[in-house]
Parts: C-alpha cells; structure tokens; sequence
C-alpha cells in the first residue's frame, strides 16, 4: 500500500513539477531600484515558491559559481567577484539579488555588474544570453525545490494518515478476534449446558429413587417392622 501510494504522489508531483517549469514567468529585463539606483535587472517569477526558499537557492547557486552571498541594503543579498562562464571578462562580477513575495509566488530580480557596468539589453549579446541562463537555471532550481518541499510536507501527512489506517486496522483485527473468541465461548457454553441439563435429570432420578427408599425405610419404621 505504502509503495503505491508513494508512487502516485510522486507522479502528481513530477506532473505539477513539469507544469509549473513551463508556467514559469518569462525571464526579461525590468527597471527597479536598487542600492545604486534605478538600473535594469533580470527577472523571473516562480510560482509555489516563497522567499525563505527563494534566498536558500540563490545562496546555493552562488555557493557553486564559487561566490558568498552577503546582505545588502535594498537588496537582499550582494555576492562580490564572482565569476560565471560566458559573462563578462576577466574581471569579477557583482551580483545583487532581490526577492519579493507575490500572493503564492516569488519574484527575483538580479542584477549583475562588472567594473560598474551593469548587463542590460544593450550589452553583447552573449552576456545577456548567460545571464538569461543564470536566471532560468535558478529559477527551474527553485521549482524542483518548491515542489520537493511540497512533497516531503505531503509524504509527512501521508505517513501520519498510513499510521492512522494501519492502527484502525489493528484495532478491527482485534475485534474480529474478541469475536472469534466470544464465539468459541459461546460455543463451550452452551456444551456445558447440555451437559448441565443432562447431569440434573441423572440427579434428579437419583434423587427420586433416594427418596423412594428414604419413603420405605419411613413406611417400615412407623409399622414397626426392623
């Protein structure tokens, strides 16, 4: 039972999984403030996600391209000299990160410099596809994560109910053989009643006779014959 239902929930899970990879917000360019100024960032918006998450998987993405995310007024979090294949040159990178909760879902927008000069639209075109990249790698991250975190709180409930059933079962097992029990003590009763009924009337023809010969020896005495 437990491996089926395992399977199910995983299946539904990989399907929601899959669709929200494909319902995901286009990742594109948006004007917002930061800590120095209004500059254009990259955003993506995930759905299911929140920003705890959100901050964890940004964390860890930048832990890989070998960077340590520190705070950062506005934004969330600043990663100093951080370098990503395909964007910039030979000199660091700065990457700002910003989350912002939207009902169920989480918007980041990222913004990336390299000697001052942010990645916008109108930087080479193999910057700005990298940096697309970064973007829809995180946020397809994200997803994976959201929707494993969805699973493990279900696989919890899922445990807590299996135990439940496996206790209910117990418990009528257990009264199916009070029954069985109580049947078979039925059953030895009512043998000994029959054997009880059949022991009385042997006693009561004793008794009979006993009393027959109690009259007699009576009848005897009184005509005083010894």
């Amino acid at each position: 039972m437990r491996n089926l239902l395992t399977r199910s929930l995983a299946l539904v899970a990989f399907c929601f999984a899959t669709t929200l990879l494909f319902a995901q917000t286009k990742v594109e360019f948006e004007l917002k403030s930061m800590s120095l100024g209004p500059y254009e960032g990259m955003t993506t918006t995930v759905a299911g996600a929140d920003e705890k998450l959100a901050q964890s998987v940004w964390r860890d993405l930048m832990k890989q391209y070998g960077g340590k995310c520190k705070k950062s007024k506005i934004e969330k979090f600043k990663t100093e000299a951080i370098f990503i294949d395909g964007i910039g040159g030979a000199d660091g990178l700065d990457v700002y990160a910003m989350f912002e909760e939207q009902g169920e879902a989480v918007k980041t927008t990222v913004w990336i410099t390299e000697r001052g000069d942010f990645i916008s639209p109108a930087s080479a075109k193999r910057d700005v596809e990298r940096f697309q990249a970064l973007m829809n790698e995180y946020g397809q991250i994200l997803c994976v994560e959201s929707i494993q975190q969805d699973l493990d709180v279900e696989q919890k409930s899922m445990d807590k109910v299996e135990k439940e059933l496996t206790q209910l079962e117990k418990a009528h097992q257990g009264y199916l053989d009070d029954i069985e029990r109580a049947k078979k003590a039925i059953e030895t009763a009512e043998k000994r009643i029959k054997e009880n009924e059949r022991d009385q009337e042997k006693t009561r023809l004793e008794l009979e006779k006993a009393t027959d010969a109690v009259k007699a020896v009576q009848a005897l005495l009184a005509e005083g014959k010894c």
